[in-house]
């Protein structure tokens, strides 16, 4: 088949046909060209739960997916079915950065919220900026809290992306660092200074979060040898 859109036309077809092994062939070469991906978007939301299976592999295989089509892709770990939900966090996961964003808008849901969590820390580094980027984007509190313990646990790099927010103009989301950096404990050491600098803040629930941070196991010695204060 010539793979123009009559040819991945044709494609989907034989993706929605009975045989598996005809669906996941028809997968593997959709996902090669910009025809065959809309195809595979589409698909994403068949009734048939096989054929979802198949077309989330296939845009686990697609070069270059489009951000849109991965928040689509995302989507499916609101799927019903627990295996589309599992295929769908690994392929985001192998997507990379592009993917990491996905997971990351996943955590303003109630049912996937969590799955998304465990792959975003176990990406670390890539996982530390897409929750970051959605931890700075998002105003509902119960959406930065999710985000801000995802970026608890991911170690040095969960504490370096939480102490960028120290400084925000946003005091909500000063706050939300500061409480997440005192639960770190000796994580969050290298960071000390910007948290002493916040005893001064503007914003008073700040101010007595900072204090409370820094007299936290961990971080107290830290304080208080910087601060001269016993």
């Amino acid at each position: 088949l010539a793979m123009d859109n009559v040819g991945a036309s044709a494609l989907n077809s034989g993706l929605g046909s009975d045989d598996p092994v005809a669906r996941r062939n028809a997968a593997e070469m959709l996902c090669q060209t910009e025809f065959g991906v809309v195809h595979l978007v589409k698909r994403l939301s068949d009734p048939c739960t096989d054929v979802r299976l198949c077309a989330v592999w296939g845009l686990s295989r697609t070069r270059n997916l489009s951000k849109a089509d991965a928040l689509v892709l995302g989507r499916r770990l609101l799927d019903q079915e627990p295996e589309v939900q599992e295929l769908a966090t690994q392929a985001l996961c192998y997507l990379g950065e592009l993917g990491a964003d996905a997971l990351a808008h996943q955590l303003a849901h109630q049912r996937s919220h969590d799955l998304a969590a465990e792959a975003l820390i176990s990406l670390e580094s890539v996982g530390a900026r897409a929750t970051l980027a959605m931890l700075r984007s998002e105003q509902e509190p119960r959406v930065r809290r999710r985000a801000a313990a995802v970026l608890e646990n991911l170690a040095e790099d969960g504490a370096a992306a939480l102490a960028s927010c120290l400084q925000d103009k946003d005091a909500g989301l000063r706050r939300r660092a500061v409480e997440a950096l005192g639960r770190m404990g000796k994580l969050a050491v290298p960071h000390v200074q910007k948290l002493m600098a916040l005893l001064q803040d503007k914003d008073s629930y700040v101010r007595v979060s900072a204090e409370r941070a820094l007299r936290s196991e961990g971080l107290v010695e830290a304080y208080q040898a910087e601060s001269g204060d016993k």
